[in-house]
């Protein structure tokens, strides 16, 4: 495959999400559950396929039954699967899920450690590397020493092969056993990024829960280390993208809320995908995509959170975290290009 066959590849993890078929009751009281693609990595690269895009995952699961579940049920819907390695060292990771009657969710881990976890640097596919144009990442395996490095690897790849390098700061300070370690990671990792995507809680943890301000968050920590970009997320009011020349604030359309698990993950989804329209014609030589997107107008970047926000959006109004990302035939392309 050459360097245009895959458009998005997502590097971390996929686990087994159950779904309660009852909401507004605790998890212990729920009768029946619903199994799902889960794992913010996985919902991305599913969601880049099912909107018509080329997508890959790289990371690890079980080689066990939910394992090869991820695995068909990834290759089914279209996303390349080369780099998913399946190991014995652990078992896939599996979620429970309860949901309030807002839509609001809790989840129960079951990953002590789980498959995902076990990924080290001997894992990383660096053909697979190569092969892709954009290359996204979140930072949940770096609370470990061996998949933080293998993540690290991959990005730092990418960034040396002139892939275009997106982060999705996806805190989870109960994932790691020295929060305080988050910060200082998340620093070293954006030596190698392009564009970081925060929510507004992420953000305060980042850049100091005073800065509300995303242009003076952008100069501050971003403009520095030569990320372009900064995605800032507010979920139902929408999202805003900063760069060197430009601020773009566009709202999120009205929905009736059903589920919020996986919204985030569907707007990056909506992102990557329509970043990836706007860049092809900018061809596939190392570092195109890179400086594609730095040279992007406000009128592009209207078109790619327009396409974000109502895939996330879309995400919401069913149970999960990817039943409801519409397809590519489903997407009414002519109102952003």
């Amino acid at each position: 495959m050459t360097g245009d066959g895959i458009e998005v590849l997502s590097f971390g993890e996929a686990l087994v999400d159950f779904l309660p078929e009852q909401i507004g009751v605790k998890l212990r009281d729920v009768e029946r559950y619903t199994r799902c693609l889960g794992g913010a990595p996985a919902n991305l690269a599913f969601g880049v396929a099912q909107l018509g895009g080329r997508s890959a995952l790289m990371g690890a699961v079980g080689d066990d039954e939910f394992g090869h579940f991820l695995r068909e049920h990834l290759h089914k819907a279209g996303v390349d699967v080369r780099g998913l390695v399946h190991t014995r060292k652990a078992r896939t990771g599996i979620v429970f899920v309860s949901i309030d009657a807002d839509g609001e969710r809790s989840f129960t881990f079951y990953r002590h450690p789980s498959a995902d976890m076990t990924i080290g640097p001997e894992d990383v596919n660096l053909d697979v590397i190569r092969d892709s144009q954009i290359v996204h990442s979140g930072t949940s395996l770096m609370a470990m020493p061996s998949p933080r490095a293998a993540n690290s690897l991959a990005l730092r790849e990418a960034h040396k092969a002139g892939r275009l390098v997106s982060l999705d700061a996806n805190i989870r300070a109960h994932h790691w056993d020295d929060p305080s370690q988050i910060m200082s990671t998340i620093l070293e990792m954006l030596e190698s990024v392009d564009m970081l995507k925060v929510n507004e809680e992420e953000a305060a943890f980042l850049f100091g829960a005073e800065q509300d301000d995303p242009r003076a968050a952008f100069e501050e920590v971003l403009a520095p280390r030569d990320v372009s970009a900064l995605l800032w997320t507010y979920g139902g009011g929408g999202a805003t993208i900063v760069t060197a020349d430009l601020n773009v604030h566009i709202p999120a359309p009205p929905v009736e809320v059903v589920d919020t698990t996986g919204a985030g993950d569907g707007f990056l989804a909506g992102t990557l995908r329509a970043l990836s329209k706007v860049l092809a014609p900018c061809g596939t030589q190392p570092g195109a995509w890179v400086q594609g997107m730095r040279n992007m107008d406000a009128q592009q970047w209207t078109s790619v959170l327009g396409l974000a926000n109502h895939v996330g959006s879309q995400v919401c109004t069913r149970f999960g975290a990817t039943t409801a990302i519409p397809t590519a035939q489903e997407i009414p392309w002519k109102r952003w290009f």
